[in-house]
């Protein structure tokens, strides 16, 4: 089957299955996807609000002192980053390994690769090595991750110096001072950005590397790198172009959902508002934020589905015709006249075999 089709059979798949959806939306949100969700009931602080919480700590640093309480400080926040990139970081394994299985399974369904007997294997279900496996693949996406945090780790002195500057020094205070550090560190940004993307995709390809033929963390990693390397577009043009879309379509709506939640906030505020305006207002706000939840599981189980269904595709391209055919007629459970026990009833079979009835 070529790309396009790989994909659009991927896009279809996803679409029915709203299964998908949620298993996709919760990856999302355990990792730093809910900061993005809750960003329309968060009301952002004012350039003087963070200047008088980031000054007592840049202050001293730019003048050479460690005060302990921010020593303390940073330990705790640290040691919540960890936990939280641990804990959270293991149950998005989870859930990853389970949708990764059932892509693969609807993969072979939809006539994507023939019936594998090592990937049927790899996607059942009931493998009681899934706690394991789930490790793995943290494993995994950890070290992909590795490339955004250095890349943060060269950024963060530059950011912090601009903001320092920025709020003892400011040359123009009308322009928000969000807007005046970003400004100032584009190449740092730039480079976030590349090690963002670097690390979703190779870490995503590595992913269902190990979850579908049961290879090592670094095995995965080593063969997720040549293979991007080798062929980059099957794999970063259907990444950045559902990335792109859940941006927008998020975007948009959770935009539409802040504004909304100001306008209710007031509403309720106002003793001499009508209270069934404000419900109303409230009602609104709700339906734009699930609207803006929907839509992001949508494009997330699509963007999953479509890396699972590309690997498919191309594992099926490496194990030669004999050998599959082989492997299909080994198992006993053919189809009548020559059907493959992976097609559905009334599918033709791969390679002429036959038809299944």
């Amino acid at each position: 089957m070529t790309r396009p089709a790989t994909f659009l059979a991927a896009v279809l798949a996803a679409v029915g299955r709203p299964g998908w959806w949620l298993m996709a939306l919760a990856t999302f949100l355990l990792r730093g996807g809910i900061v993005l969700v809750v960003l329309p009931i968060l009301t952002l602080p004012s350039a003087l609000a963070v200047s008088n919480l980031v000054a007592p700590i840049v202050m001293p640093l730019a003048l050479g002192r460690i005060e302990p309480v921010t020593v303390i400080a940073v330990v705790v926040l640290v040691g919540l980053f960890l936990a939280w990139l641990i804990v959270g970081g293991r149950i998005a394994a989870a859930i990853e390994v389970a949708l990764v299985r059932d892509g693969a399974v609807a993969a072979i369904d939809e006539g994507i690769a023939p019936a594998a007997t090592d990937m049927d294997a790899a996607a059942d279900p009931t493998d009681r090595n899934a706690g394991s496996l789930a490790w793995r693949v943290l494993a995994v996406r950890l070290i992909a991750w590795l490339p955004l945090a250095l890349a943060i780790g060269f950024g963060i002195a530059r950011i912090v110096q601009v903001t320092y500057i920025e709020l003892t020094r400011p040359v123009d205070v009308t322009i928000p001072i969000a807007v005046r550090v970003a400004g100032e560190v584009v190449p740092q940004i730039g480079l976030i950005v590349i090690a963002w993307v670097v690390g979703e995709v190779v870490g995503g390809v590595a992913t269902r590397r190990a979850v579908l033929t049961r290879a090592g963390h670094g095995d995965s990693l080593a063969w997720a790198i040549r293979a991007s390397a080798a062929s980059p577009l099957p794999w970063l043009v259907p990444w950045i172009g559902t990335t792109l879309l859940l941006f927008a379509a998020m975007g948009a709506t959770l935009a539409a959902a802040a504004f909304t939640w100001a306008r209710a906030v007031e509403a309720l505020s106002d003793r001499l508002a009508n209270p069934f305006a404000a419900l109303l207002t409230l009602l609104l706000f709700v339906a734009l934020w699930l609207a803006a939840i929907v839509f992001g599981g949508v494009i997330l189980a699509v963007r999953a589905t479509a890396q699972t269904f590309e690997h498919v595709r191309r594992s099926s391209e490496r194990r030669p015709v004999d050998e599959v055919v082989g492997a299909r007629s080994d198992r006993g459970q053919g189809g009548t006249f020559g059907g493959g026990a992976g097609s559905r009833p009334g599918d033709w079979s791969q390679h002429d075999d036959g038809g299944s009835l």
